[in-house]
């Protein structure tokens, strides 16, 4: 293994195995396609691309994408990264508990993991990683690998599409202790249970083309605010929402439910109330579309600590937004003039 990458080679080299069952719950040696990677292709517009791609099918991106990018390699001695792809098919709440618990039943479960994984020693474990394709207590029960690792697993790096507790800790704030209880399971886990642990954002739908930036396709930004979802996650905050749908003009706030997601491309303000986890697959498609997003409530901001939200998103004070049945939003965005607007979107 490399000790890391040269000047000249400023992208690591990625090394990824090839797993059976029951690590492996997708059959990898199967053709890979976009497709299934993901999903459908809605549309092919000027400067950018929207896929139907799911917020849990990461894990299989990755695979395709290491399967063909130039920083992949198929030579373990000169990757610098080895990628453990453990469990990449798609799987919902109740397919996580199930696949890991027939996972935890497999006699000698992390000696027949370590037989697939030769270049996996105490050296090269920081340099090993996985990733699951949703929230990081979704794989709770496949313990000794991915949460409570066990020998040389304990160094192996994990990715989720959630931030362990950590992230959430703030002091003397109200309204964020409220929103701990509406996620409960997430803020209150035991983050030693799952160490060495890096949260990424959930995929977006979005996909530009040669790197042009939203400003390279479209400037006519002329709705505030833009809102999809429904009432779930959040109930109380999306509740109000709802309302003030109907109650504001288009050009101030624009809902268009949940399919016409390039609405955010016009709007300067995304949205983006707490879903099921605070890890919100629009906050993505938001960031792709040039739109700043706007929380309501301070989990979230906590969230995806590489990303600097301080200068490219707002929070709302949560308390107050449902003491004035969300008008405190409305106010509060109106107040941000041109100038902001634009330093927060670059």
């Amino acid at each position: 293994m490399c000790d890391g990458p040269t000047m000249a080679q400023a992208i690591p080299l990625v090394y990824t195995y090839t797993l059976s069952a029951p690590f492996d719950d997708y059959f990898v040696l199967r053709k890979r396609t976009s497709i299934e990677s993901f999903g459908m292709n809605l549309s092919a517009q000027v400067g950018y691309e929207i896929f139907h791609s799911d917020q849990d099918n990461q894990p299989l991106m990755w695979l395709y994408r290491l399967s063909k990018a130039k920083y992949s390699t198929t030579d373990p001695h000169e990757a610098n990264l080895f990628f453990i792809p453990l469990l990449p098919k798609m799987k919902r709440t109740k397919e996580w508990k199930t696949t890991c618990n027939h996972l935890s039943q497999s006699p000698k479960l992390e000696k027949r993991l370590l037989s697939q994984l030769p270049h996996l020693n105490e050296a090269t474990a920081p340099f090993h990683f996985m990733h699951i394709g949703k929230s990081f207590i979704h794989a709770s029960q496949c313990s000794g690998i991915f949460s409570k690792p066990v020998g040389v697993f304990k160094n192996v790096q994990r990715i989720s599409n959630e931030a362990t507790p950590w992230a959430y800790k703030e002091e003397n704030l109200k309204a964020y202790k409220q929103e701990t209880k509406e996620f409960y399971s997430i803020v209150n886990a035991d983050e030693g249970d799952y160490p060495h642990h890096i949260d990424v954002p959930r995929p977006s739908s979005v996909h530009w083309r040669q790197g042009k930036s939203p400003f390279n396709v479209d400037t006519n930004r002329n709705v505030l605010m833009s809102y999809m979802g429904r009432p779930h996650g959040d109930v109380s905050v999306r509740n109000i929402l709802e309302s003030l749908c109907t109650k504001h003009p288009n050009h101030i706030l624009l809902c268009p439910g949940l399919r016409n997601m390039t609405t955010k491309l016009h709007a300067k303000f995304c949205v983006e109330p707490t879903g099921d986890t605070p890890g919100r697959k629009s906050v993505t498609d938001s960031l792709a579309f040039g739109c700043v997003p706007v929380f309501i409530g301070y989990l979230q901001k906590n969230m995806f600590q590489h990303l600097d939200w301080a200068g490219s998103s707002i929070s709302i004070n949560r308390t107050r937004y449902i003491e004035t049945e969300g008008e405190s939003l409305i106010q509060e965005i109106q107040k941000i003039s041109d100038k902001e607007y634009t330093t927060m979107a670059k």
